[in-house]
């Protein structure tokens, strides 16, 4: 009997420990899985505080462009450690300045004058970028040229010489600080784009994928856009511009009609051709209403058919009355 009891006691004990292992296993489960989503959460938060940071790594300040920009100036600054890939004048050589000038000049002949102004600019390296000319009345050109910086002082003296000039006016301006900043702003879009490359090699999740993608795109249209600014600065840099402006001296020798004093003549002549204008408009009337005509004449022959056949039908004329119908009953 003791055995059946105790037999009994233990077997009423193994559903409340079964029930207890349950809730732990559940438990850990619980704890597993919410482990795992805070690791996802800590990782995405990771990936985008390393996107957010790329661009502050190597970032250089205002004070620090223009600091660089005054030592480019004195010629005390060294070149940058990673300059851009094209060809385009380095702001670590000196002061950058775009210089342009407007010239005008009166000249004997003004195709003589351009076929010099090509020879002297062919001559300093430089070409004619475009070119305008007036040639009534007076004649007149208008030539845009491009030459080299250090050809400029000495293409406006061999300009000069073209004829007399009337005007000339020149102006400067230093770019060297913002030929600085787009250097050193590239660089640091590169070394992101760079980083965030590695990265893309590296993410193992779709929505690391798509943020990196979608951040690199954003870089490489910023580089893009920087690069066009700086290779615009240094072609102007690079190439002066300078604005040549020909007049002749003498004028064409187009010159319109004399006016005359009117006369019978011109009476007799306006009216003639008075008489002229009247007949063409006549002849083109008729020539307007003439594709009508057909259309009326046939109208007209088929209304003149009805009309005489109406006139030939004879009216309708009453029986006669017999006598007796006549003859009073009474």
């Amino acid at each position: 009997m003791r055995r059946r009891t105790n037999a009994h006691r233990h077997g009423g004990r193994r559903p409340g420990m079964t029930t207890a292992l349950v809730l732990l296993v559940l438990v850990a489960a619980a704890g597993c899985s919410g482990a795992l989503r805070a690791s996802d959460k800590s990782s995405d938060t990771t990936t985008s505080a390393t996107i957010a940071t790329l661009d502050d790594v190597g970032a250089v300040g205002p004070a620090e462009t223009t600091a660089a920009a005054a030592a480019l100036a004195d010629g005390a600054a060294s070149p940058p450690t990673n300059p851009p890939s094209t060809a385009v004048p380095d702001a670590a050589a000196g002061r950058m300045i775009i210089r342009t000038a407007e010239l005008a000049v009166q000249v004997a002949d003004v195709a003589a004058a351009a076929a010099r102004v090509q020879s002297i600019v062919s001559a300093k390296g430089g070409f004619v970028a475009a070119q305008q000319g007036d040639y009534a009345g007076v004649p007149s050109l208008r030539i845009v040229l491009r030459v080299p910086a250090g050809s400029f002082d000495a293409t406006l003296t061999g300009l000069r010489g073209l004829g007399r000039l009337t005007s000339l006016s020149t102006s400067s301006s230093e770019v060297t600080a913002q030929v600085v900043d787009l250097d050193s702003r590239l660089r640091t879009k590169r070394a992101s784009a760079d980083r965030l490359r590695t990265l893309l090699g590296s993410a193992a999740k779709a929505a690391d994928l798509i943020e990196i993608e979608r951040e690199l795109s954003s870089r490489e249209a910023e580089i893009e856009s920087m690069q066009g600014q700086r290779n615009v600065l240094a072609d102007q840099v690079a190439l002066s511009t300078i604005t040549v402006a020909l007049s002749s001296t003498q004028p064409s020798d187009v010159r319109p009609p004399a006016r005359q004093k009117p006369s019978f003549m011109h009476g007799l002549r306006g009216g003639g051709r008075a008489i002229v204008a009247a007949s063409r408009s006549g002849a083109q009337a008729v020539g307007a209403v003439l594709p009508f005509l057909p259309v009326v004449l046939l109208l007209a022959i088929v209304l003149r058919l009805v009309r005489r056949r109406r006139r030939g039908t004879p009216a309708s004329v009453p029986p006669p009355q017999s006598p007796t119908e006549t003859s009073d009953p009474n």
